[in-house]
């Protein structure tokens, strides 16, 4: 009797996750259905023939895991298609000067200028500036207000030295009267060289980071910008 007899379709229950492996699970599975199907017709006993409602319900359980394979191709269709068209318009970004939620940022010879937001007012405000190597080399005060501020590192260092071109992070660090540390949202420009994708997340490369696209909050063209002035050699 069919009642007796199990099929799993648990090799195919995850079809959202590989559609080409579920389909050969159940062709496998199909077959697997006919064979018993066929030795039980084969093999029952005329006076007690074989109940054809535990054949039926086996053909409806196929055939609504079949159903379920091909709209789960349709949905991964979608999702390439729309993966695409997020791709297509994300390759707009590159070379062009994006301002993201991070810290990390390209000196190029001209002056950055860093946002910051403060959660509530504080009592002190230090804007620090960190090679590759994290040392700090330059510090500067900050507004000390809740809100947005805007502050301009010119690319200098604490001794009034222009520094070298390359990748530089800027620290916002801010305590209130107590003592205790204030959230600090760093917002800083840069630009986008190129994009790719990581576990279904978009990412724009900066430099040798990856920024999810999430994270910018504007896009612009690049502007040639003034030059710092260097420090005369004495």
């Amino acid at each position: 009797m069919l009642d007796a007899i199990s099929i799993s379709l648990g090799g195919i229950a995850g079809v959202d996750k590989d559609t080409s492996t579920s389909k050969q699970s159940l062709a496998d599975t199909y077959s697997q259905f006919l064979t018993l199907l066929t030795t039980q017709l084969k093999h029952q006993d005329p006076l007690d023939p074989m109940d054809s409602k535990d054949m039926t319900n086996q053909m409806i359980q196929l055939a609504n895991t079949e159903q379920s394979i091909a709209q789960t191709d349709k949905m991964n269709e979608i999702l390439k298609i729309n993966q695409a068209s997020a791709v297509n318009s994300a390759l707009s970004y590159i070379g062009k000067e994006v301002d993201y939620v991070g810290g990390e940022t390209e000196f190029k010879g001209s002056a950055v200028n860093v946002k910051y937001y403060l959660d509530k007012d504080s009592s002190t405000v230090k804007i620090s500036v960190l090679d590759k190597d994290k040392k700090v080399v330059r510090t500067m005060d900050g507004e000390i207000k809740a809100g947005g501020h805007a502050v301009v590192w010119d690319g200098k260092d604490k001794d009034g030295k222009v520094v070298a071109n390359g990748d530089y992070t800027i620290e916002v660090g801010a305590v209130d009267r107590e003592g205790k540390a204030v959230q600090t949202t760093t917002i800083v420009p840069s630009t986008v060289d190129g994009i790719e994708t990581a576990g279904g997340q978009l990412l724009l490369v900066i430099g040798n980071q990856k920024v999810a696209i999430g994270a910018v909050q504007a896009v612009r063209q690049q502007v040639a910008a003034a030059p710092v002035a260097t420090t005369p050699a004495t």
